[in-house]
């Protein structure tokens, strides 16, 4: 009876590994499995940074800070849809050639907003974020950000939009 149980087994295992080498070495195997694999792999190379948060939301995020009037889009004009933008901008790790939002904040919300929105991840720098988005004080410098939020901090002082901030941080 065991040498059954074996002799099946045996069987079973050599199908499956025949039917893995055929699938692997068939020319369509490369097509469509590698090319999926390879573009996956150069889109995560291609990223300046990768945040936490998932798109839904992101876009969650985006339009509690659109109804509180603390974040709008640059360019009006454009094609694509500000959540869907700033969802997309933010996920895919990508950085545009301008900035894309403008902040509504002054430097100590705009640090206080980046670090909330970078969440521990190095690779979102200052330079990055402010490639994405403008203050209200136009376009400000990593330096001047962290000089008002020290002042403000030794101070005593929080962010004056912290709550609306947090609030839009807790999908």
């Amino acid at each position: 009876m065991e040498r059954y149980y074996i002799s099946t087994l045996i069987i079973i295992v050599y199908i499956a590994c025949n039917y893995f080498l055929f699938y692997t070495w068939h020319p369509d195997f490369e097509k469509s499995f590698i090319a999926k694999r390879r573009k996956k792999i150069l889109a995560k190379s291609n990223r300046h940074y990768e945040l936490k948060w998932k798109k839904n939301e992101l876009i969650s995020i985006y339009q509690k800070l659109v109804g509180d009037n603390l974040i709008e889009l640059i360019d009006i004009n454009s094609n694509e849809i500000d959540y869907r933008l700033f969802a997309n901008i933010i996920y895919n790790g990508t950085v545009p050639e301008e900035p894309s939002f403008n902040l509504n904040m002054n430097h100590v919300d705009t640090k206080y907003f980046k670090d909330v929105l970078a969440a521990g991840d190095r690779n979102f720098t200052f330079d990055v974020f402010l490639k994405i988005f403008k203050n209200k004080n136009k376009t400000p410098n990593p330096r001047s950000l962290s000089a008002a939020y020290k002042r403000a901090e030794n101070k005593g002082r929080k962010p004056r939009h912290k709550s609306e901030i947090d609030n839009a941080f807790t999908c």
